[in-house]
């Protein structure tokens, strides 16, 4: 947790595992889009995003290999339903296809874009430059990406 001038409250989350790697199948960046737009533990997708827009300013998450981070933002009253909402969101998803489906065709639109776009191509180049072809952060993961987001999202849901 950081406490910052605006008195709100900012809060990260790191999860660490080795299966969150290019080897993973687009799955990891899957779940980080749908976890705050689904349900988890006894909350209904509907709850959740009720809560969201009750208690967090701000809310985000990222992926990278070995490690996907949530961070939200939020006045210092209301930490422990934050904390909660936090650690559900990260640990404890529901996976339906609906919610599934929708995120696919998200992550789908990033993927085009990482794949296709400039900043994308200076991104590869400059892991590749820095690490070495050989590295997992020169790896080019966005086909696979691709093809999971592509996935029927019975299929994909299941995996998940």
């Amino acid at each position: 947790l950081l406490a910052n001038k605006s008195e709100y409250v900012s809060a990260s989350l790191v999860l660490r595992a080795r299966q969150i790697s290019f080897e993973d199948g687009g799955l990891a960046h899957l779940m980080e889009h749908t976890s705050f737009t689904g349900a988890a533990g006894d909350l209904s997708a509907a709850d959740l995003k009720s809560l969201h827009k009750d208690i967090f300013l701000e809310s985000n998450a990222s992926t990278t290999i070995g490690a996907i981070e949530w961070q939200v933002s939020f006045l210092p009253q209301h930490v422990r339903q934050a904390l909660q909402i936090l650690g559900l969101t990260s640990l404890d998803q529901k996976f339906d296809e609906k919610t599934v489906a929708s995120e696919a065709k998200i992550v789908l639109q990033e993927l085009y874009l990482y794949k296709y776009g400039m900043e994308g191509e200076r991104e590869r180049r400059i892991a590749r430059a820095l690490y070495g072809s050989d590295h997992p952060y020169a790896y080019d993961t966005v086909d696979r990406g691709i093809a999971a987001a592509m996935t029927p999202p019975a299929v994909l849901t299941a995996r998940l």
